[in-house]
């Protein structure tokens, strides 16, 4: 199984698409901003990003407007390719304020990886976001994987390889379950797809 691993997308639904057929993906996960609903060809999990509104997402579910869409709630977890994936989001809410990451839970699973919006490390010129940084650190899954700042990076908290991906096919990352082997993005490598 090859699991995409996206960010940003902005409703650019016709990249994410092409990106996935073009690389034989299964299934993707997006690390917040894909920015309302669609009907897609294959399974899709997200963080909600900042720019994400929860509940136009949950009017696009009732009314019966998305297909192989799954918004998953903060520290949410879901079994994708037989991993433990948590996702984490920063989503606008009007109760608590525009992109806004929730304090975690008291307890937390263990879990493979962590899909959040706001990265645990050095992105650019902005630094890690304290409540990911610290969920990283607890936690201490293989991999976590952010958006947000629209650059690309990477580096580890602990023990666990980060990546913040970018906003379109040169910054995103493939992850191969069956090898448990990740190809970083080509804006990291030098490489293309």
């Amino acid at each position: 199984m090859r699991i995409g691993l996206a960010s940003d997308v902005h409703g650019r639904w016709n990249t994410l698409v092409s990106w996935v057929r073009a690389q034989q993906i299964d299934v993707v996960a997006v690390a917040g901003d894909l920015d309302a609903g669609s009907k897609f060809p294959f399974p899709v999990y997200y963080a909600f990003g900042n720019l994400d509104d929860r509940r136009e997402y949950e009017e696009w579910e009732v009314g019966g407007h998305l297909e192989n869409l799954f918004g998953m709630g903060d520290y949410e977890v879901a079994e994708i390719g037989g991993l433990k994936w948590m996702f984490v989001g920063c989503a606008f809410d009007t109760r608590i304020g525009p992109g806004k990451v929730p304090s975690p839970p008291p307890s937390l699973p263990k879990v493979d990886a962590i899909v959040t919006h706001e990265a645990p490390i050095r992105t650019g010129p902005f630094p890690p976001h304290p409540i990911i940084e610290a969920l990283v650190r607890q936690v201490q899954p293989r991999w976590c994987f952010s958006g947000h700042r629209h650059m690309v990076g990477h580096g580890t908290v602990g023990s666990t390889e980060c990546v913040a991906l970018g906003t379109d096919p040169s910054g995103w990352a493939i992850l191969h379950v069956e090898t448990m082997s990740l190809i970083l993005p080509p804006i990291l490598t030098g490489g293309l797809w």
